[in-house]
Formats: C-alpha cells, sequence, structure tokens
C-alpha cells in the first residue's frame, strides 16, 4: 500500500532530520549564531515537507472518499434495478 510506503519515508526522514542535526552540533566549525540559522533553516525545511505530506495526504483522502461515493451510488443503482425487476419495491 501506497500509505506505508509513505509513513516509512516520513520516518526515515525524521530520523535522518535528527541524526544530521546532531552530527552537525558536534562537529561543524560554526559559531552559535550560525548553527541556530542553519537548524532554524533545517526546521523550516522540515515544516515545509510535512505540509506537503499532509496536502498530499488529504488530496489522496478526499480522491479515495469521491471514489468510494461513487462506487456506493452505483451499487444502490444496481440494488434498485434488481428489486425493481424481480417487483420489490425500493
Amino acid at each position: 500500500m501506497a500509505y506505508r510506503g509513505d509513513s516509512s519515508k516520513f520516518f526515515y526522514f525524521l530520523a535522518g532530520f535528527g541524526l544530521g542535526a546532531a552530527v552537525a552540533l558536534l562537529l561543524a566549525p560554526q559559531t552559535g549564531e550560525e548553527m541556530r540559522e542553519y537548524l532554524s533553516t533545517k526546521a523550516e525545511k522540515g515544516k515545509d515537507y510535512l505540509a506537503d505530506q499532509a496536502t498530499r495526504l488529504r488530496k489522496s483522502a478526499e480522491g479515495l472518499a469521491d471514489k468510494g461515493k461513487k462506487m456506493t451510488d452505483e451499487w444502490a443503482d444496481k440494488g434498485k434495478d434488481l428489486a425493481a425487476k424481480v417487483g420489490i419495491r425500493a
């Protein structure tokens, strides 16, 4: 399923982000101010990524809901047609 793949990617993204930030803090020859700017930029990118993923998930859910509604309507119509054929009032 696509959803499981997306959640795995999300987990790896967060793990990589955290590991990268930790390594950067320990090894980077930057000043505190530079480091704060770097982390702020990375956090902003992470926030943007999460917002994009939420939008994709919402659109996907809307598409699935629309598809489910269409299928339900089709089956209801088929059921009504079948009931009319056998003489049952629906």
